[in-house]
């Protein structure tokens, strides 16, 4: 008996000594409603405008079929000269939307219309998604703050490239990539100067407060500190009047600039100019500035993320991120769910993606579809399935730790536009057509020095909630209110 006792006694310590969000995990239950295995059921997929992607999806839909002998999918190219947006839209008029596939990038077309299944039971019971998609990321879907009608699908996030051979040049030691700030970053971007021999700290060809503000944000969701319900655009004006300040004073590479100009006659792209110790952009940009032409000039970049701010907890890393829906008008949403989640996010559908960017050619010339690496990259950090990706990324020579910048990788947000009901109508009225001192733009006012950002920033943010409660009243009569609890 007391042996009994003591067993349950060091049981009992040992569980109290468990951190209350490890018993909250372990007592969660996942309750997913059974997939269709015995009927016959074909469903259509919407990717869009690149033979890359069809055939991809192509792939992994035959691969999904061998999972699931009973579900065909049909791959469909959404191509329209009015964008996809307006072919979604055509298609959703004559009653053919597609099951599930990529949809547009702005959320009015979604939130105006009846477009999109509430997916909230599946991405709530997926054990999957909600261990493995960081919290940002799987915040994506919810447009009216309680269900969730889209999925994020495709992830390009931001890099920071650091060229190491500038670096050594100017004698300042590579970050870490693991504990650097956002505030690091920034003293690099004030720093990494000579006059003169022509050099720039950095070339940025993105919005600096939409790449910046996820990464000062606690808990970050998305853009302008999103945080679910409202935003604050403090952290938004200081990265815009930052980016200024480092344009006029020279630490900026604009092309075309006076500054650039007087330094570089022959207007060249900063990015492979070597006149710059960082270059900004988006993921799709790596091919172009880490290749053996460009390492052969002596410009050696390394990948990094947008770190995040001092002390700021779990932020978020900007991503231009692709929007994933199941259709409302489906008779199969519970397998146009699980079809999604294989074709384009979910882990083993990673795993066989990664295979297939390595094995796949065209047809015609049989050269390679991805002969030097994958377009995006997963929004699960997992070792196995890192490591599988960085095995398909070059040995630069000067540098090749693919798995360890991949690793580095969490928490993927995005601009409120693609989410937020109610940010387009804020955005395209007040903000771009109010009065700021003579100026009908706010960042014109900022950028022309007619005004100070904190005069404006606590009313806009106002203004943004009067223009949300507006919207969501619309979306409401699309998609019915929220069930009362």
């Amino acid at each position: 008996m007391k042996k009994w006792f003591s067993l349950l006694l060091v049981l009992v310590m040992a569980l109290s000594m468990l951190p209350m969000n490890s018993l909250a995990e372990a007592e969660k239950t996942y309750n997913m409603p059974p997939m269709n295995t015995t009927d016959e059921i074909h469903l259509v997929c919407s990717v869009h405008n690149d033979a890359r992607n069809v055939a991809m999806a192509e792939a992994l839909a035959a691969k999904f079929h061998e999972m699931y002998p009973n579900i065909t999918i049909e791959v469909q190219n959404v191509v329209h000269a009015g964008g996809l947006d307006a072919s979604l839209l055509d298609l959703l008029a004559n009653d053919k939307l597609p099951d599930f596939g990529t949809a547009g990038w702005g959320i009015n077309t979604m939130a105006a219309n009846n477009f999109c299944y509430d997916i909230t039971e599946f991405v709530e019971n997926d054990e999957e998604y909600q261990t493995l998609v960081p919290a940002g990321t799987r915040n994506f879907g919810y447009l009216d703050g309680e269900r969730c009608y889209l999925m994020a699908i495709a992830n390009r996030p931001c890099i920071v490239f650091l060229d190491q051979a500038m670096f050594e040049k100017l004698n300042v030691e590579m970050p870490d990539r693991n504990t650097w700030t956002f505030e690091d970053m920034q003293e690099l971007m004030e720093t990494m100067v000579d006059p003169s021999q022509g050099i720039f700290a950095f070339s940025l060809e993105t919005d600096m407060f939409r790449m910046g503000t996820p990464s000062l944000t606690d808990n970050s969701l998305g853009v302008a500190d999103w945080d679910g319900a409202t935003v604050d655009l403090t952290n938004w004006f200081d990265l815009l009047v930052f980016d200024r300040e480092c344009g006029r004073l020279g630490y900026k590479a604009n092309p075309g600039s006076e500054q650039w100009l007087a330094a570089h006659p022959e207007n060249p792209w900063p990015a492979t100019s070597g006149a710059v110790a960082m270059y900004i952009n988006g993921f799709w940009t790596w091919e172009s500035v880490m290749n053996e032409q460009v390492a052969a000039t002596g410009v050696e970049y390394v990948p990094y993320f947008i770190p995040g701010g001092e002390g700021v907890e779990n932020p978020g890393i900007y991503s231009w991120i692709d929007t994933g829906y199941v259709s409302a008008h489906t008779e199969y949403p519970r397998e146009a769910y699980e079809a999604m989640k294989f074709m384009f996010w979910g882990l083993e559908g990673w795993k066989e993606r990664t295979k297939l960017y390595a094995e796949m050619t065209y047809e015609d010339s049989g050269l390679k579809m991805w002969p030097n690496g994958p377009d995006y990259l997963p929004m699960i950090n997992e070792p196995e399935l890192n490591q599988m990706v960085a095995d398909l990324f070059p040995d630069m020579g000067y540098w090749n730790d693919w798995e360890a910048f991949i690793a580095s990788g969490s928490n993927y947000v995005t601009d409120v536009s693609r989410f937020v009901v109610g940010w387009p109508e804020f955005f395209g009225g007040i903000y771009s057509n109010g009065d700021y001192n003579g100026q009908a733009h706010v960042e014109a006012g900022l950028w022309l020095y007619t005004i100070e950002p904190g005069d404006y920033v606590d009313g806009l943010n106002e203004a943004f909630l009067t223009y949300r409660e507006e919207a969501l009243k619309n979306f409401y009569k699309i998609y019915g209110e929220p069930a009362a609890e």
